[in-house]
């Protein structure tokens, strides 16, 4: 095996330090929420967050992170929505508790692990009737922001809905399955093998260019000097714990309804006919830019003018930097902490609404 397997599973969450702050329980299900009430402004945002056991905050473990320490995404994404005076509901997912700890992170865990892509669809759209019944907001400007798998979330939450726009940060354009199986299959040879081990890009790893890599636990043979890309590639993908983790998420509950393979977003987020404001890290390996740059590829192909799509240099995922010192976009792959540039331009965008 070439690298350990790279699964990151993100889990759980953490309270937000807005003493406007409220946790309020959304829809049948009570799905728990963060709402902050807006500020001298009619517009508000419902926030979806990515895949996973995801409470309102997108908690981020210490181990995926940058500095060491734990973060709360949707706390530092909603903090300049807020900043900006917009109301902002964080809408976790049914069954998973405001954060208090790693260990349990469920308040109904069976109705957690029965869920389906029609149940997340249903609690967005109970967020969406709770920001409508909120005094002070104006029911024609909602906008939904997801992040990771709820930029897909999003997309068909709003599917005859009353949605000014969508933000989609770290924009998934490839179905679920296309997108694991290219973490697990593809994502150490696009960047790694490609990118750093064969370092004169002739398609070639010879023994002193693996020398230089540790990571690079390649099985040679004697008197082998060197091995194909290709080979590496076809090594990885007959690793029976890669093909194992693959099947078994295929034939899972959660895409037992036939969403994760239910092919690319990319025209479905088009047919979205308000503005869309997309925003990617350059070193996202979760969920690639080559995902955002053609999301703007096929807005250009219709014709749809109001299609923002910005590749953010040097972050990730989480909007956030590799792991210091090196600073790798895979070995040193991280989640958090968000970048405050990144902070900065989505106050500005919340400025814009």
């Amino acid at each position: 095996m070439i690298l350990r397997l790279m699964v990151l599973v993100v889990i759980g969450s953490a309270p937000l330090a807005f003493s406007a702050t409220q946790k309020v329980h959304i829809g049948e299900v009570k799905a728990r929420g963060l709402w902050t009430p807006g500020v001298d402004r009619k517009a508000a945002v419902l926030m979806l967050p990515g895949s996973g056991a995801q409470g309102p905050e997108e908690r981020m473990p210490a181990s995926l992170s940058g500095d060491g320490q734990e973060h709360s995404l949707f706390n530092e994404f909603a903090a300049p929505l807020i900043g900006a005076g917009l109301h902002v509901l964080q809408l976790g997912k049914p069954g998973v508790e405001f954060f208090s700890t790693w260990q349990n992170p469920f308040y109904d865990s069976g109705l957690f692990a029965s869920l389906r892509w029609k149940d997340l669809i249903a609690n967005a759209r109970a967020g969406l009737r709770f920001l409508r019944e909120q005094p002070g907001i104006d029911p024609q400007r909602i906008y939904l922001l997801g992040h990771s798998e709820g930029t897909q979330l999003a997309v068909d939450a709003a599917v005859g809905e009353n949605v000014k726009g969508l933000i989609l940060l770290g924009y998934s354009g490839e179905d679920l399955l296309t997108t694991v199986s290219w973490q697990l299959f593809e994502r150490e040879i696009d960047f790694f093998a490609k990118t750093d081990i064969d370092a004169d890009h002739d398609g070639y790893i010879t023994r002193d260019e693996a020398a230089v890599w540790p990571q690079f636990g390649w099985p040679w043979k004697p008197g082998q000097t060197s091995v194909s890309i290709a080979d590496v590639a076809a090594f990885i993908r007959a690793d029976p714990a890669r093909q194992t983790f693959v099947k078994d998420f295929a034939s899972s509950p959660y895409c037992s309804d036939g969403h994760c393979a239910a092919g690319s977003y990319y025209e479905k987020t088009v047919k979205f006919a308000g503005p869309l404001y997309v925003f990617t890290g350059e070193l996202d390996l979760q969920t690639r830019a080559a995902e955002a740059l053609k999301l703007k590829h096929t807005c250009d192909r219709v014709g749809k003018r109001d299609c923002r799509v910005k590749i953010v240099p040097g972050v990730q995922h989480g909007f956030n930097r590799p792991k210091e010192p090196r600073r790798h976009p895979l070995l040193d792959i991280a989640l958090a902490p968000v970048e405050a540039s990144f902070l900065s331009r989505l106050s500005w965008l919340a400025n814009e609404l």
